[in-house]
């Protein structure tokens, strides 16, 4: 599915959160066989760790919704960004049902996102082998992408700024 991306020593995934940036990233990283990285390992929004992180010799696929703006910034022939989009009612739903009240303006972002050629609909990813229905993913927690991980300890490593 994500074959054309093998050339890349980066990847970056990234959108508004619960746009589904966290399970596209790991299909990529699946299917091409390299490291998954998390958004918690450059504690989101610490650029200088997200800059290192890009500096790394390895191949890579980077989940970095809280990067959105950086990665607008970056030209660099060996990264690609990859931006998710997913029905805003979808995200603010997901959004709600998690408690999850930020500053971000994902309306903005969607926006900025519909002008960009390397855009994945959240929905496409239905055809890959770690995709679960919604009906399954109902009750799923922050960065939980399948249905044996609860992820109960996410919220203890979580440092927001």
């Amino acid at each position: 599915m994500f074959e054309n991306l093998r050339k890349y020593k980066n990847i970056i995934v990234s959108g508004c959160h619960r746009s589904g940036t966290t399970i596209c990233a790991q299909m990529i990283a699946s299917d091409l066989m390299i490291r998954f990285v998390d958004e918690t390992e450059f504690n989101f929004f610490n650029t200088d760790k997200f800059y290192a992180l890009l500096n790394e010799n390895e191949k890579k696929v980077i989940q970095a919704p809280s990067m959105f703006e950086e990665t607008m910034k970056i030209n660099d022939k060996d990264t690609i960004i990859v931006y998710m989009n997913r029905d805003i009612n979808d995200i603010l739903k997901s959004k709600e049902r998690l408690d999850i009240t930020d500053k971000e303006n994902c309306l903005d972002k969607l926006k900025v996102i519909s002008k960009i050629p390397i855009v994945i609909n959240y929905e496409d990813l239905s055809g890959h082998d770690l995709w679960l229905d919604k009906e399954t993913r109902k009750d799923f927690l922050v960065k939980q992408t399948t249905a044996e991980d609860d992820n109960k300890d996410y919220k203890s490593k979580v440092l927001w700024q």
